[in-house]
């Protein structure tokens, strides 16, 4: 019989937390619109900034080109190597 009245104690602490829990979403807003975040990420992205200034163009890093890229590349590492070529 006391168990009864631990777990209706219990279930009503738990009730209760849960009516103040949505009271307080209810006061801050978090249910007010449930749509349009979900549609947010289906609208288009914005315009780009405008160009840049011919005074910013020498500013910019400017990527590689190929060459400089692979300047490093040793190439007796792309050639085989003895033990390649001397198999049996």
């Amino acid at each position: 019989m006391e168990l009864y009245f631990l777990l209706t104690s219990l279930g009503l602490l738990l009730f209760a937390v849960a009516v103040l829990g949505m009271i307080w979403m209810i006061r801050s807003g978090q249910v007010d619109d449930l749509d349009t975040p979900a549609l947010r990420m289906l609208a288009d992205d914005p315009p780009p900034s405008s160009p840049l200034n011919s005074s910013d163009v020498g500013n910019r890093h400017r990527p590689e080109t190929p060459t400089q890229a692979t300047a490093h590349i040793n190439n007796s590492s792309l050639s085989p190597s003895k033990e390649d070529v001397q198999r049996d």
